[in-house]
């Protein structure tokens, strides 16, 4: 039996890409804007094998076909005061590394296609099936402070950080 057989394309992409190691993602040092792994990855993407050294000093790249395009602005998007955000951090069978941002719970924007407001859920953002979800980082912006990905240091002083390994996308809508 093939990955191709299997007709449902979201159970061929559960079967054919994930990441069986824990890969221990964390910030890189204090005050820093990168990321790292403890070790090597293992991880498969439509049924092949991919290794990628240990992550270090990791620079936090938007995903600019998987990002939401607020006002027709690419890249990360400020995320604002008392909201949460998950980056999703994805690498692909060439072991680039890429990161995707959730909207924001309740925020609303204009996408620079349709002019039509969308509401932000807040949820872990999907990745096209030509990646590999290995964690993610969860970010709580407080009353008083805003935060951008690959701007601001991932300690950075009114956040909460949660740094969170993945084999698969979780199956809740909001993750831990």
């Amino acid at each position: 039996m093939r990955l191709s057989d299997i007709s449902a394309m979201a159970l061929r992409a559960l079967l054919g890409t994930n990441c069986p190691t824990k890969v221990t993602l964390a910030i890189n040092a204090g005050a820093a804007l990168t990321v790292k792994t403890t070790g090597a990855s293992n991880y498969i993407i439509d049924g092949l094998f991919y290794t990628k050294a240990a992550l270090a000093a990791q620079v936090l790249t938007a995903l600019a076909a998987a990002q939401q395009k607020v006002n027709g602005q690419s890249g990360f998007i400020v995320q604002p005061i008392s909201t949460t955000a998950y980056y999703l951090i994805t690498q692909d069978a060439a072991g680039v590394v890429n990161c995707i941002q959730s909207s924001f719970l309740g925020v609303t924007w204009y996408t620079a296609d349709s002019n039509l407001p969308q509401v932000g859920t807040g949820q872990l953002p999907d990745a096209p099936s030509t990646l590999c979800p290995i964690g993610y980082i969860k970010v709580v912006t407080n009353g008083a402070t805003t935060f951008t990905a690959a701007t601001d240091a991932l300690d950075k002083a009114g956040c909460t950080f949660t740094f969170q390994d993945l084999q698969y996308l979780p199956g809740t809508t909001n993750t831990p």
